[in-house]
């Protein structure tokens, strides 16, 4: 987009407003010299790429002038606002302080991420390899199964133990689950690959009908697990897990590349993680004087 359309935009706006054009001022912390400013508010910029993020974000052309008249009025408000903001001190408050930094924090890592993708991009050859370590993890069948969760492993290993020396049967535990309020799972049909390592085994073993004879770890919970129905397996077509494949290994680069980034960074706590507690002597009484602390 030319500096010269822009300003023709820009000059339809309300002429009270427009302090300067592409001005080369280069006082303003979020402008640099090559900067093209389209006007200043108050003395501060805003400019065309501000312009052109705004116009992007609402998917708006530069052939609509109008939408762009619009936007560009609405940068200025914003300016405005800030600056009686910045006028009645509000910007030097902490908290302000603070999310303005985690704001640009997290444009940063944004446009970072996005850079780092365009110049790494996921190849058709790792989308294949993906999906052909998907087809392996998932089996050749899939199941349909119901969980009692427990709080407690011994909970669970108790309740199989009785089902499987015949003094309870599984839908009795599943009925006194929900009875108490507990959450039978019963998930649509899943594969291996769905489950840890120990889970899926169990299920590759298993018959259609059994009761799993180990408690089954999922979160925060132990699993009593029936299997109701197995079928073949029929894995999808390439074609149609594609871009589902293509995102999920985009999310994953990015989550190697931060946790790369986070472990090779320079960290030093500047305060202490921990309140240190107070010295006791040996009749067991603290040194530090009533109230918690000195006059």
């Amino acid at each position: 987009m030319s500096c010269n359309r822009l300003i023709h935009i820009v000059l339809l706006v309300p002429v009270a407003m427009l302090l300067a054009a592409c001005s080369d001022d280069d006082d303003a912390r979020w402008v640099h010299e090559d900067d093209v400013v389209l006007v200043e508010v108050g003395g501060e910029p805003v400019t065309k790429a501000m312009l052109e993020v705004v116009m992007e974000n609402g998917g708006v052309t530069e052939d609509d002038t109008e939408r762009m008249r619009e936007l560009l009025d609405g940068l200025i408000r914003l300016q405005v606002v800030a600056n009686a903001a910045e006028q009645q001190g509000l910007s030097d408050e902490a908290k302000v302080r603070a999310e303005r930094r985690i704001a640009d924090l997290r444009v940063q890592n944004v446009r970072f991420l996005d850079r780092y993708r365009e110049d790494n991009p996921v190849t058709e050859g790792d989308i294949q390899r993906a999906y052909r370590e998907q087809v392996e993890r998932s089996g050749q069948a899939r199941y349909r199964i119901e969980a009692v969760p427990f709080e407690q492993q011994s909970e669970a290993l108790a309740a199989l133990d009785a089902v499987e020396n015949g003094e309870r049967d599984f839908a009795d535990v599943v009925a006194v689950a929900e009875a108490s309020g507990a959450t039978v799972v019963r998930p649509d049909w899943i594969d291996l690959s769905q489950v840890p390592a120990s889970f899926a085994e169990s299920l590759e073993q298993a018959d259609a009908g059994a009761v799993l004879p180990v408690p089954q770890a999922m979160g925060d919970s132990w699993l009593a697990v029936r299997v109701l129905e197995i079928e073949d397996l029929e894995p999808p077509p390439l074609a149609d897990v594609r871009e589902g494949i293509r995102r999920t290994l985009t999310a994953r680069q990015g989550e190697a590349l931060v946790e790369e980034l986070f472990q090779g960074a320079d960290i030093v706590p500047m305060l202490p993680m921990t309140t240190a507690e107070p010295d006791v002597d040996a009749d067991g009484d603290s040194d530090e004087p009533p109230g918690g602390g000195s006059n």
